[in-house]
């Protein structure tokens, strides 16, 4: 499930994707996400995302050991923005710990810039309490914020009187996870 989350989350992120929105969903995304933080990733600069970046080899598991990935990993000129995109299920293991470590070794120039993201329908119960540890200083961000992004274009668009496919399908994606995210169930 997670995965055609993923899929739709970063065709959204996409500054040139179809949609028409250029960085305008983006870069609500950002402000949302890290609207107490000193430097919002300007989603103009967004140079490519990258769908399940394997941080540690090419297979799920070798020898016994777990290969991870980050969900979606985006590169900007001048930052990074790692999502781990949960769909009510548990960070596990450090693998947000692994993922910071991964970035920050990788995109070491921009380090200061670096931003990680914790996406799920609502915050874990011990996210706060964990943050540090469990969820490495990640930011959270819900489904629900994500909706509400949708649905503020969306509006904005209607009214300029675009595509209208494209605009009914987003309505479509849109009042579907409201709908399921009210019934606690997972979206397809």
């Amino acid at each position: 499930m997670e995965n055609k989350h993923s899929i739709f989350l970063s065709w959204l992120l996409n500054p040139l994707a179809s949609h028409g929105f250029e960085e305008k969903f983006a870069q609500r995304f950002f402000d949302k996400a890290f609207e107490d933080k000193d430097h919002i990733p300007d989603a103009g600069k967004i140079e490519r995302i990258i769908l399940e970046q394997r941080i540690n080899g090419e297979k799920q598991r070798e020898d016994g050991i777990d290969r991870r990935r980050i969900d979606i990993l985006i590169i900007g000129e001048d930052f990074t923005c790692t999502i781990e995109n949960k769909y009510g299920s548990e960070a596990h293991g450090g693998q947000c710990e692994d993922y910071r470590n991964y970035v920050e070794g990788e995109y070491g120039e921009r380090k200061a810039n670096n931003r990680f993201i914790f996406l799920d329908i609502d915050k874990p119960k011990d996210f706060d309490y964990m943050h540090k540890s469990r969820y490495a200083e990640f930011d959270f961000i819900s489904y629900e914020t994500i909706r509400d992004i949708l649905g503020d274009i969306i509006s904005t668009e209607k009214e300029r009187k675009t595509d209208n496919k494209l605009t009914i399908s987003l309505i479509t994606r849109k009042d579907m996870i409201k709908r399921n995210d009210r019934k606690g169930k997972k979206c397809n």
